[in-house]
């Protein structure tokens, strides 16, 4: 059987949990008698699990113990749970059906949406349809922050993007701006302008241009203005006050231009307790407001 290395595994591990909402310091530990997870009885090859390299933290870890996305990102098992999302690791039980890994495989893993959580933990039990093998020049790093930001650069890049087009990246610095810079710029964006404080890196990456926006407001430069000039398309990782005051004006984006913006930030923007709550959120992305 492929998955007998199960037997090998120890019945409890070291996790680091959340015991409840609000302070890190105050609900957040390390539990050295956890669980380990195993494998469902009846998996049909869905699942495997790998022992942990490196796990990444995001603002979604941030919403959930923060208690206002409860409705949607509170993980079933309830408190406490492990903290986490994105992870790499070695893969060391797979299902009997499972041909396309196998233990000793070196993988990253995606959380399921949308709740982050099992990631910070000595084991952790991943959906195949989530995970990949990485190439061992990647280091478990920085290998853990790639699956869910660069699949989402990804995506959106190829979905609302043309060749050609003028581009800005709002956030180019973050985990998906960093890789939307290097899609951008594989997909044949004309012109990549990130907005960061870390301008080697972005034009390391392949931005043109980067504006601090410590220094300088993007929707105000006059060499964004103007016929010829204007973005075609604006990614936005940040929020704040980009497409209020930014955007909206048509400054600097073309009339029939796109803006593209992720729920993203380490401040939690919204809460959802509720259907209702659910329900005003969705309002709320669709229309702008």
């Amino acid at each position: 059987q492929r998955n007998n290395n199960m037997s090998k595994l120890p019945s409890k591990m070291k996790a680091i949990v959340a015991t409840g909402f609000g302070d890190i310091d105050s609900n957040v530990h390390l539990d050295d008698d956890f669980p380990t997870p195993t494998l469902p009885a009846k998996d049909d090859g869905k699942h495997m699990i790998i022992r942990v390299l490196a796990c990444a933290l995001a603002p979604g870890d941030v919403r959930v113990l923060s208690g206002k996305t409860d409705y949607m990102q509170m993980p079933e098992c309830g408190f406490p749970y492990v903290i986490g999302s994105d992870v790499s690791g070695i893969v060391v039980a797979v299902g009997p059906e499972e041909t396309k890994f196998s233990p000793g495989d070196y993988v990253v893993s995606r959380f399921d949406e949308p709740k982050p959580n099992g990631g910070a933990a000595e084991y952790r039990l991943v959906k195949t349809c989530l995970s990949e093998k990485c190439p061992k020049s990647i280091s478990p790093i920085m290998a853990c922050g790639l699956p869910a930001s660069a699949m989402a650069a990804k995506r959106i890049v190829q979905q609302c993007m043309k060749k050609g087009d003028k581009v800005l990246i709002i956030g180019g610095s973050g985990a998906v701006g960093t890789s939307c810079i290097q899609y951008a710029k594989l997909y044949g964006a004309s012109s990549i302008v990130a907005v960061s404080t870390q301008g080697g890196l972005c034009k390391g990456l392949g931005a043109d241009r980067v504006i601090d926006y410590r220094k300088e407001k993007w929707w105000q430069i006059k060499d964004f203005q103007g016929k010829g000039n204007q973005f075609d398309i604006a990614f936005d990782f940040v929020n704040g006050d980009n497409w209020r005051k930014g955007a909206r004006t048509g400054a600097a984006i073309k009339r029939k231009g796109k803006y593209v913006a992720l729920m993203t930030g380490v401040d939690t923007e919204f809460e959802a307790h509720g259907v209702w709550d659910a329900v005003k959120l969705m309002c709320g992305i669709v229309f702008g407001n």
